[in-house]
Protein backbone atom coordinates (compact mmCIF):
# COMPACT_ATOMS: atom_id res chain seq x y z
CA UNK A 1 0.00 0.00 0.00
CA UNK A 2 3.00 2.27 0.55
CA UNK A 3 4.37 2.00 -2.92
CA UNK A 4 0.87 2.51 -4.31
CA UNK A 5 0.62 5.82 -2.50
CA UNK A 6 3.70 6.51 -3.30
CA UNK A 7 3.10 6.30 -6.70
CA UNK A 8 -0.09 8.23 -6.55
CA UNK A 9 1.81 11.12 -5.13
CA UNK A 10 3.34 11.42 -8.58
CA UNK A 11 0.70 10.46 -11.03
CA UNK A 12 -0.54 14.03 -12.07
CA UNK A 13 -4.53 12.56 -12.78
CA UNK A 14 -4.58 12.01 -8.95
CA UNK A 15 -3.00 15.54 -8.34
CA UNK A 16 -5.17 16.94 -10.69
CA UNK A 17 -8.15 15.16 -9.99
CA UNK A 18 -7.73 16.14 -6.11
CA UNK A 19 -7.55 19.91 -7.54
CA UNK A 20 -10.57 19.34 -8.61
CA UNK A 21 -11.91 18.07 -5.37
CA UNK A 22 -10.49 20.91 -3.13
CA UNK A 23 -12.79 23.62 -5.53
CA UNK A 24 -16.65 21.94 -5.20
CA UNK A 25 -19.11 22.80 -2.95
CA UNK A 26 -19.23 19.91 -0.10
CA UNK A 27 -21.41 19.19 2.92
CA UNK A 28 -19.79 19.90 6.48
CA UNK A 29 -17.75 16.92 7.95
CA UNK A 30 -17.51 14.87 4.83
CA UNK A 31 -14.63 13.07 4.16
CA UNK A 32 -13.19 15.97 1.80
CA UNK A 33 -12.19 19.07 3.04
CA UNK A 34 -12.70 21.79 0.10
CA UNK A 35 -9.93 24.08 0.92
CA UNK A 36 -9.90 26.14 -1.91
CA UNK A 37 -14.01 26.03 -2.20
CA UNK A 38 -13.50 27.40 1.14
CA UNK A 39 -11.74 30.21 0.08
CA UNK A 40 -13.60 31.13 -2.98
CA UNK A 41 -11.61 29.45 -5.94
CA UNK A 42 -13.59 27.76 -8.57
CA UNK A 43 -12.70 26.25 -11.70
CA UNK A 44 -12.20 28.84 -14.59
CA UNK A 45 -10.71 26.42 -17.51
CA UNK A 46 -9.28 22.76 -17.47
CA UNK A 47 -6.38 22.33 -19.89
CA UNK A 48 -7.26 25.57 -21.76
CA UNK A 49 -4.50 26.59 -25.18
CA UNK A 50 -3.17 29.98 -23.73
CA UNK A 51 -0.67 31.39 -26.66
CA UNK A 52 1.87 33.65 -25.48
CA UNK A 53 0.96 37.37 -26.79
CA UNK A 54 2.60 38.59 -29.90
CA UNK A 55 4.66 41.25 -28.72
CA UNK A 56 5.61 39.27 -25.67
CA UNK A 57 6.67 36.49 -28.22
CA UNK A 58 8.95 39.18 -30.31
CA UNK A 59 10.99 40.42 -26.92
CA UNK A 60 11.39 36.43 -25.84
CA UNK A 61 13.07 35.77 -29.41
CA UNK A 62 15.16 38.69 -29.45
CA UNK A 63 15.85 37.28 -25.79
CA UNK A 64 17.00 34.42 -27.02
CA UNK A 65 15.51 32.50 -24.60
CA UNK A 66 13.84 28.86 -25.11
CA UNK A 67 10.17 29.20 -24.39
CA UNK A 68 7.04 27.47 -26.41
CA UNK A 69 4.78 29.71 -28.41
CA UNK A 70 1.61 28.17 -26.51
CA UNK A 71 1.17 25.78 -23.27
CA UNK A 72 -1.83 24.16 -21.52
CA UNK A 73 -2.25 24.67 -17.60
CA UNK A 74 -4.12 21.16 -16.35
CA UNK A 75 -6.23 23.74 -15.03
CA UNK A 76 -7.25 27.55 -14.54
CA UNK A 77 -8.79 28.47 -10.83
CA UNK A 78 -10.69 31.76 -10.45
CA UNK A 79 -11.53 33.39 -6.91
CA UNK A 80 -14.47 35.82 -8.51
CA UNK A 81 -14.16 38.29 -5.53
CA UNK A 82 -10.67 40.03 -6.09
CA UNK A 83 -10.24 38.42 -9.80
CA UNK A 84 -7.41 36.64 -8.87
CA UNK A 85 -6.11 33.69 -11.37
CA UNK A 86 -4.14 30.34 -10.57
CA UNK A 87 -2.64 28.75 -13.74
CA UNK A 88 -2.31 24.96 -11.77
CA UNK A 89 0.15 22.78 -13.14
CA UNK A 90 0.60 19.15 -12.43
CA UNK A 91 4.01 17.41 -12.23
CA UNK A 92 5.49 14.25 -10.52
CA UNK A 93 8.47 15.51 -9.45
CA UNK A 94 10.97 18.80 -10.15
CA UNK A 95 13.28 19.40 -12.77
CA UNK A 96 16.53 21.37 -13.52
CA UNK A 97 16.51 24.69 -15.63
CA UNK A 98 18.37 23.09 -18.77
CA UNK A 99 15.23 20.27 -19.30
CA UNK A 100 12.36 20.23 -21.61
CA UNK A 101 10.02 21.00 -18.56
CA UNK A 102 12.41 24.19 -18.22
CA UNK A 103 10.86 25.25 -21.53
CA UNK A 104 7.41 25.06 -20.71
CA UNK A 105 8.06 26.51 -17.02
CA UNK A 106 9.73 29.84 -18.45
CA UNK A 107 6.44 30.20 -20.78
CA UNK A 108 3.89 29.62 -17.80
CA UNK A 109 5.85 32.24 -16.10
CA UNK A 110 5.55 34.55 -18.81
CA UNK A 111 2.09 34.51 -18.61
CA UNK A 112 1.43 34.35 -15.04
CA UNK A 113 1.81 37.97 -15.28
CA UNK A 114 0.09 41.10 -17.16
CA UNK A 115 0.35 39.14 -20.24
CA UNK A 116 -2.27 36.52 -18.62
CA UNK A 117 -5.17 38.38 -19.87
CA UNK A 118 -4.64 38.34 -23.35
CA UNK A 119 -3.57 34.89 -23.34
CA UNK A 120 -7.47 34.25 -22.04
CA UNK A 121 -9.00 36.85 -24.12
CA UNK A 122 -9.92 39.06 -21.21
CA UNK A 123 -9.24 42.75 -20.90
CA UNK A 124 -6.96 43.82 -18.24
CA UNK A 125 -9.39 45.16 -15.70
CA UNK A 126 -10.31 41.58 -15.37
CA UNK A 127 -7.60 39.99 -13.40
CA UNK A 128 -6.04 42.10 -10.49
CA UNK A 129 -3.64 39.34 -9.57
CA UNK A 130 -2.36 35.50 -11.03
CA UNK A 131 0.56 32.88 -10.01
CA UNK A 132 1.73 30.16 -11.54
CA UNK A 133 1.20 26.68 -8.97
CA UNK A 134 3.19 23.38 -9.34
CA UNK A 135 1.04 20.58 -7.52
CA UNK A 136 3.77 17.75 -7.19
CA UNK A 137 5.29 15.54 -3.77
CA UNK A 138 5.67 18.10 -1.31
CA UNK A 139 9.20 16.62 -1.04
CA UNK A 140 9.59 17.58 -4.37
CA UNK A 141 8.14 21.29 -3.60
CA UNK A 142 12.04 22.48 -2.83
CA UNK A 143 13.84 21.94 -5.31
CA UNK A 144 11.37 22.77 -7.89
CA UNK A 145 10.85 26.44 -6.52
CA UNK A 146 14.79 26.59 -6.38
CA UNK A 147 14.51 25.91 -10.36
CA UNK A 148 11.38 28.55 -10.83
CA UNK A 149 13.47 31.11 -8.71
CA UNK A 150 16.23 30.71 -11.18
CA UNK A 151 14.05 31.03 -14.23
CA UNK A 152 12.27 34.13 -12.97
CA UNK A 153 15.38 35.66 -12.51
CA UNK A 154 16.94 35.05 -16.30
CA UNK A 155 13.83 36.17 -17.45
CA UNK A 156 13.96 39.83 -15.48
CA UNK A 157 17.57 39.77 -16.61
CA UNK A 158 16.29 40.31 -20.12
CA UNK A 159 13.55 43.02 -19.05
CA UNK A 160 10.64 40.23 -19.85
CA UNK A 161 7.47 39.39 -16.98
CA UNK A 162 8.14 36.50 -14.97
CA UNK A 163 4.96 35.83 -12.43
CA UNK A 164 4.68 34.76 -9.30
CA UNK A 165 5.28 31.19 -8.34
CA UNK A 166 4.27 28.59 -5.54
CA UNK A 167 4.22 25.07 -4.56
CA UNK A 168 1.29 22.96 -3.73
CA UNK A 169 2.65 20.02 -2.08
CA UNK A 170 0.79 16.60 -1.74
CA UNK A 171 1.34 13.93 1.03
CA UNK A 172 -0.87 10.79 1.73
CA UNK A 173 -0.36 9.32 5.55
CA UNK A 174 -2.03 6.92 7.62
CA UNK A 175 -4.99 8.74 7.99
CA UNK A 176 -5.23 11.77 5.41
CA UNK A 177 -4.51 12.93 2.25
CA UNK A 178 -2.79 16.31 3.03
CA UNK A 179 -1.58 19.79 1.07
CA UNK A 180 0.93 21.50 1.70
CA UNK A 181 1.29 25.65 1.26
CA UNK A 182 4.28 27.76 1.16
CA UNK A 183 4.22 31.49 2.08
CA UNK A 184 3.45 32.66 -1.63
CA UNK A 185 0.46 30.26 -2.02
CA UNK A 186 -0.27 30.83 1.85
CA UNK A 187 -0.97 35.00 0.45
CA UNK A 188 -2.15 34.41 -2.45
CA UNK A 189 -4.87 31.53 -1.24
CA UNK A 190 -5.71 33.16 1.75
CA UNK A 191 -4.39 29.77 3.19
CA UNK A 192 -2.12 29.31 6.55
CA UNK A 193 1.08 27.85 5.14
CA UNK A 194 2.00 24.48 6.30
CA UNK A 195 0.33 21.04 5.61
CA UNK A 196 -3.97 20.98 5.58
CA UNK A 197 -5.81 17.18 5.78
CA UNK A 198 -8.24 17.44 2.87
CA UNK A 199 -9.31 13.84 2.87
CA UNK A 200 -9.54 10.82 5.19
CA UNK A 201 -8.00 8.09 4.13
CA UNK A 202 -8.95 4.58 5.96
CA UNK A 203 -5.55 2.46 6.78
CA UNK A 204 -6.16 -0.33 3.86
CA UNK A 205 -8.22 1.78 1.36
CA UNK A 206 -7.80 2.97 -1.37
CA UNK A 207 -6.68 6.85 -1.55
CA UNK A 208 -7.93 7.84 -4.91
CA UNK A 209 -11.36 9.48 -5.15
CA UNK A 210 -13.61 9.56 -7.56
CA UNK A 211 -12.07 10.94 -10.56
CA UNK A 212 -13.65 13.84 -12.13
CA UNK A 213 -10.98 13.15 -15.43
CA UNK A 214 -10.14 9.48 -15.44
CA UNK A 215 -7.92 9.28 -18.55
CA UNK A 216 -5.83 11.62 -20.21
CA UNK A 217 -3.58 10.11 -23.24
CA UNK A 218 -1.15 12.91 -23.15
CA UNK A 219 -0.09 12.23 -19.24
CA UNK A 220 2.58 10.11 -18.52
CA UNK A 221 1.75 7.62 -15.46
CA UNK A 222 3.17 4.43 -14.41
CA UNK A 223 1.80 1.21 -15.60
CA UNK A 224 -0.25 0.25 -13.41
CA UNK A 225 -2.21 3.73 -12.98
CA UNK A 226 -2.29 4.17 -16.50
CA UNK A 227 -4.66 0.96 -16.64
CA UNK A 228 -6.43 1.77 -13.62
CA UNK A 229 -7.54 5.10 -15.50
CA UNK A 230 -8.41 3.74 -18.70
CA UNK A 231 -10.63 1.40 -16.80
CA UNK A 232 -12.68 3.74 -14.91
CA UNK A 233 -13.03 5.68 -18.49
CA UNK A 234 -14.25 2.33 -20.21
CA UNK A 235 -16.46 1.61 -16.95
CA UNK A 236 -18.45 5.11 -17.74
CA UNK A 237 -18.76 4.90 -21.25
CA UNK A 238 -20.09 1.43 -20.35
CA UNK A 239 -22.41 2.78 -18.14
CA UNK A 240 -23.74 5.27 -20.17
CA UNK A 241 -24.53 3.30 -23.20
CA UNK A 242 -26.51 0.82 -20.55
CA UNK A 243 -28.38 4.07 -19.33
CA UNK A 244 -29.10 5.16 -22.66
CA UNK A 245 -30.06 1.86 -23.94
CA UNK A 246 -32.71 1.56 -20.88
CA UNK A 247 -34.47 4.90 -21.68
CA UNK A 248 -34.52 4.36 -25.43
CA UNK A 249 -38.06 3.33 -26.85
CA UNK A 250 -38.32 0.14 -28.80
CA UNK A 251 -38.56 0.38 -32.58
CA UNK A 252 -36.03 3.56 -33.12
CA UNK A 253 -32.42 3.86 -33.93
CA UNK A 254 -29.81 4.96 -30.81
CA UNK A 255 -27.21 7.04 -31.73
CA UNK A 256 -24.38 7.53 -28.61
CA UNK A 257 -22.20 10.35 -28.68
CA UNK A 258 -19.11 9.24 -26.21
Amino acid sequence: MNHIRTELLRDPLFQLNIILWLTQPMPPQGSITPLLHQKGFSVYAIAPTLSVPPGIALAVQRSSLQTQQRVRPDVVLKRETDLKFALVECKASSFGVATEQAIQARTFLLLADEPLAEALGLSPEQIQASILAYALPARESARLEATLSRLSNELRRHHLPAGDSTMIGLDIDSWDVHVVFDWSGSQFFSIAPGSHPVMRVQPGDDPRPLYFIPYDPDVHQSPEENLFCKRILFERIHSAVLAAVGRASLQTNLTLNI
